[in-house]
C-alpha cells in the first residue's frame, strides 16, 4: 500500500494566487522529504476561489524541478478538454525532468462549466476521451502515427520526447458511474475513485463489477482519494468547541456564586457576563470566517480574555471560605486549561 497526498491548490480568499502557489509547493517539498509515496495533482477550471490548479502539466513540471524521491500524479488529467498530440508531449516531458515519476490519472470530470468554458459539449466526453487516449499511447509508443477519429486526425506525426518510463507512464482511470467500473476492468486500467463521503465498502458492489471482468478475476490497483480536513478549519472547530466547556464552567461558578462563593459586587459581575458574551461572540465570529489568519487572531485574542476572566475568578473564590471555593476554582483552571490547548492550536495560522 502506499500513501500519497491529493492536491487542488487552494487559494483562499485572503490569498493572492503567487501566495497560493508558494504555499502548495512547500508543502509538496515537504511531502517529498517526509516520504511520501505520491502527490495527486488536481484540474480544475472557472472556480478561481476554489483552486489555481487549472495547468497540472506545468505545475508537475515544477515539482519534478524540486522535488527528488515522490512520484508525481495527475488526478485527474481532464482528457476531453485537451490538444492530444501536445499532451502526449507535455506528459513526456514531465516524465522526461522527473526521471520517470510520472502517473497518469486521467478522467473526464463532472463539472459542465469546464466543457462550456472550453466550447466543447459534455454529451461529447466519452468519445473525446477515448480517441484521447489512443491518441496519447500512440504518440508514447510509436516514432510516428496516423489517426483517424471522430474528433482528431494526425497525419505521420510524432511525439517529442517520448516518455522516460516504457512503454510508457503508469495510466490510472478515474471511475465514477456504475458502467465504468466493468469497462475499466476489461480494458486492464488501473482505477482511481473519490471517497469523499461514505466509505470503501460502499464501492464493494462496483469493485466486484471491476473484477469480474478484470484479467485474473482480481481488481486492478485502486488509488483512493479520501476526504481531507484543513488544518485551519480544524482549529475553528476547536474554537466552537470552547463555548460548551467554559458555559459549563461558568455554570458551576454562578451556582457556587448564590452561596456567597464569589465576593464581588453585582456591577462587576454583569460586566464579566458582558465580557464573556462579548468573547465567545468574537470566538463565534473566528470560527466561522474563511480568512483564517484573522480568524487566528480573533481566536487567540478571545482565548486570552476568557484565561484572564478565569484568573480573576480563580482569585475571587480562593479569597472565599465558601464549601464550593475549591470545585469551583477546579472549574476554571479547567476552563482555562482548556482555552490554552485551543489557543496553542492557532498560532501556526498566524504564519500562514
Amino acid at each position: 500500500m502506499e500513501f500519497g497526498v491529493y492536491h487542488e491548490f487552494q487559494c483562499r480568499p485572503d490569498q493572492t494566487p503567487a501566495a497560493a502557489f508558494a504555499e502548495a509547493l512547500a508543502q509538496i517539498e515537504a511531502a517529498d522529504r517526509w516520504g511520501l509515496d505520491a502527490i495527486w495533482l488536481a484540474e480544475i477550471h472557472q472556480q478561481a476561489r476554489r483552486s489555481v490548479m487549472s495547468a497540472p502539466m506545468t505545475v508537475a513540471s515544477a515539482i519534478a524541478a524540486r522535488t527528488k524521491h515522490i512520484k508525481i500524479g495527475t488526478g485527474v488529467q481532464v482528457l476531453p478538454l485537451c490538444h492530444p498530440l501536445r499532451l502526449a508531449e507535455e506528459t513526456a516531458t514531465v516524465d522526461q525532468i522527473s526521471r520517470g515519476r510520472l502517473l497518469f490519472g486521467v478522467g473526464r470530470s463532472g463539472n459542465p462549466r469546464s466543457y462550456m468554458a472550453y466550447g466543447v459539449p459534455y454529451s461529447e466526453s466519452r468519445e473525446r476521451f477515448l480517441e484521447t487516449l489512443d491518441i496519447v499511447k500512440k504518440a508514447w509508443t510509436q516514432d510516428r502515427f496516423s489517426y483517424d477519429g471522430k474528433y482528431w486526425h494526425f497525419d505521420n506525426a510524432s511525439a517529442v520526447p517520448q516518455p522516460f518510463q516504457k512503454p510508457f507512464p503508469p495510466i490510472r482511470v478515474a471511475a465514477a458511474s456504475e458502467e465504468t467500473f466493468p469497462s475499466l476492468g476489461e480494458a486492464g486500467y488501473p482505477i482511481f475513485v473519490a471517497v469523499r463521503s461514505g466509505s470503501l465498502s460502499g464501492l464493494a458492489p462496483d469493485l466486484a463489477a471491476e473484477s469480474a471482468v478484470a484479467e485474473f478475476g482480481e481488481p486492478q490497483e485502486i488509488v483512493a482519494e479520501f476526504a481531507r480536513v484543513n488544518p485551519s478549519r480544524r482549529a475553528a472547530r476547536r474554537l466552537l468547541g470552547i463555548g460548551p466547556v467554559v458555559g459549563a464552567c461558568w455554570a458551576v461558578a454562578l451556582i457556587t456564586d448564590r452561596a456567597g462563593a464569589w465576593p464581588v459586587p453585582p456591577a462587576a459581575r454583569i460586566l464579566v457576563g458582558v465580557a464573556l458574551i462579548t468573547i465567545i461572540a468574537l470566538l463565534a465570529a473566528a470560527a466561522l470566517t474563511t480568512r483564517y489568519r484573522l480568524a487566528a487572531r480573533a481566536g487567540i485574542a478571545g482565548c486570552i480574555g476568557i484565561a484572564t476572566l478565569d484568573a480573576v475568578l480563580i482569585t475571587g473564590v480562593t479569597l472565599s471560605s465558601a464549601p464550593m471555593t475549591w470545585v469551583m476554582a477546579g472549574a476554571m483552571m479547567a476552563s482555562t486549561a482548556r482555552i490554552a490547548f485551543a489557543a496553542r492550536s492557532l498560532v501556526p495560522a498566524l504564519a500562514r
